[in-house]
């Protein structure tokens, strides 16, 4: 229960990752990051170690780098206008919006299907081999659609030889 804010945040920093890396913005990934990465590692420290808040306080670190990292990208974007990397909103967001969801759906029915699976035979360890291989999976499918340019003929013919 303590780490759904971390959730919500995961769900807002993966299409703002699509974006920046996008936009080739990567090193400024890397510099937010980095400095949260020290945030997170004295947070840690002081609220699991030093006040001995134990799980909860890892949740809460956790939370607070997720939160700070989806911020402070958030926040590069809008101020950092005159370098191209945002021009504001516009209708384009929207074009072949059907695609993403057909695929948003699939990878949901997926990822429910493995879980119903794990749940059948209460296994931990089948729910974490199914996680791992099912992420794996869709990631390949992912780089693999991405390097083909997103055409969808290139597509089956590249996963039909991995």
């Amino acid at each position: 229960m303590w780490m759904i804010p971390q959730l919500f945040a995961y769900a807002l920093n993966f299409p703002i990752q699509k974006f920046l890396q996008a936009q080739g913005k990567v090193l400024v990934m890397l510099w937010v990051s980095g400095g949260v990465l020290v945030l997170h590692t004295f947070f840690s420290w002081l609220l699991i170690l030093k006040l001995e808040w134990g799980l909860i306080g890892a949740a809460i670190t956790l939370n607070t780098s997720w939160w700070l990292i989806v911020i402070a990208q958030l926040l590069y974007i809008f101020i950092t206008k005159s370098d191209g990397a945002w021009s504001g909103f516009t209708w384009l967001a929207f074009v072949d919006l059907f695609g993403f969801v057909k695929l948003s759906l699939a990878s949901a029915v997926m990822l429910w299907y493995f879980h119903s699976l794990a749940s059948f035979f209460h296994s931990t360890w089948l729910h974490m081999v199914l996680n791992f291989n099912f992420l794996m999976v869709w990631q390949l499918g992912v780089l693999v659609f991405d390097d083909t340019g997103g055409h969808n003929r290139a597509f089956r013919k590249s996963s039909h030889t991995c």
